[in-house]
């Protein structure tokens, strides 16, 4: 997800679900550190990085071998940039697809929903925060 969300923030969750389960698939949904109010204090590069370890922790544990990466909003960037820094293949188990689901940019959407220069107001004031180290 992207922005706050968190768990089961999307409405098809739940029957993507009950759909997997009839063919013997398991929807895993991950809680990543930059979610619900943490999301902006990380980056899509750690989120990746945690994406990585549940594949591992998933694999060793549970003997998955074979993943299908959905990335909702900027958990499309998350699955984009955990393809570019780890592939497909690892370990003894492979991403054997990835599904984008809502790629949108959350600039531009509050671009869009704020207006131009309300947005530009912001980020001036981020770029000032930066540089004071705030």
């Amino acid at each position: 997800g992207g922005l706050s969300d968190g768990l089961l923030f999307a409405g098809y969750l739940a029957p993507l679900q009950r759909e997997l389960r009839k063919a013997g698939t398991y929807l895993c949904q991950p809680l990543l550190s930059s979610s619900h109010d943490a999301w902006g204090t990380g980056s899509v590069s750690r989120d990746a990085d945690e994406l990585h370890l549940l594949l591992e922790l998933l694999h060793t544990e549970y003997g998955v071998a074979e993943f299908v990466l959905l990335g909702h909003s900027t958990g499309c960037q998350d699955a984009v940039m955990y393809m570019r820094k780890y592939g497909a293949y690892d370990k003894g188990y492979k991403v054997a697809k990835v599904v984008l689901q809502g790629p949108v940019s959350d600039r531009e959407y509050l671009a869009w929903t704020m207006g131009g220069p309300a947005i530009e107001e912001k980020i001036a004031l981020c770029r000032r925060m930066e540089e004071q180290g705030r």
